[in-house]
């Protein structure tokens, strides 16, 4: 029988946010001052959600940014880009993130993907920027809203059965969101990719405090007994995290069924 290998990628963001594009109102750029004088290219940022309703605030934007100029970066937490909204009397630097690196020569991009999150002042009328440099500048500090770690879990909610797992915890400003499991059995069932939401505000994993609960895992029965049963969580592979940054994490787990052999009666 073959394997099957089931490969699931994970982007984690703080919020969901809407692919409806709109434009802002036409404004001269000229009549705009400069955030900061040592910084020598900017360009104007067209958000794909409208922010004349309250609900857009906070909201992130994941969207790719190609330089009309040379943009000094040498990783993801080294670079010369800031983001920055206009709110019609002065300036706001917003935490941001860049990912997806498209590199012209060393410690130049050309484009890259941007995340930032839509801030409190939003009204529908200001305006962003990205701010960017052909020259190194200081990296920023910002917070680390998001975070990514390798935890074990363990628990015997009910006498006689009990839940033992591997899995990615995922924390939101020091709350644990998401479990995501890498390998272990709930109830004999594998652990391996599936999604565990916590309940709002809770600093720890638990599965008593589980919201939602999903599998993401494919399955078929080739008999009629519970045990006949062939799915890609069966067996844990191989799991990596690709991009770790301050308001977005994004990694992947591979599983795949375990082989059996079948005999002929």
């Amino acid at each position: 029988m073959r394997i099957a290998t089931l490969i699931l990628v994970y982007s984690t963001l703080i919020l969901i946010f809407s692919s409806v594009v709109t434009s802002s109102p036409p404004m001269q750029e000229d009549t705009i001052p400069f955030w900061n004088t040592e910084w020598s290219y900017r360009q104007e940022i067209q958000l794909p959600i409208s922010t004349n309703d309250s609900h857009a605030k906070y909201q992130p934007i994941d969207m790719q940014i190609a330089f009309d100029n040379p943009c000094w970066t040498k990783n993801e937490n080294e670079t010369s880009i800031r983001v920055c909204c206009w709110d019609g009397m002065r300036w706001h630097e917003l935490d941001s993130q860049i990912y997806d690196l498209t590199e012209t020569q060393t410690n130049r991009i050309e484009k890259c993907n941007l995340v930032f999150l839509v801030p409190e002042i939003a009204d529908g009328k200001e305006k962003y920027y990205i701010y960017y440099d052909d020259t190194e500048k200081t990296i920023p500090n910002y917070t680390d809203h998001v975070a990514i770690e390798d935890a074990y879990y363990f628990s015997t909610p009910v006498s006689d059965i009990s839940a033992e797992a591997k899995y990615y915890g995922i924390k939101e400003d020091g709350c644990c969101i998401y479990g995501v499991g890498q390998e272990g059995e709930l109830l004999d069932r594998s652990f391996s990719n599936i999604i565990v939401k916590q309940k709002k505000n809770m600093e720890k994993f638990d599965l008593l405090n589980a919201d939602q609960i999903v599998s993401f895992a494919f399955s078929y029965y080739y008999g009629n007994n519970e045990d006949d049963e062939s799915s890609s969580d069966q067996s844990f592979v191989h799991k990596d995290v690709f991009v770790d940054g301050n308001l977005m994490v994004e990694f992947g787990i591979i599983s795949n069924q375990i082989r059996k052999i079948y005999e002929r009666q």
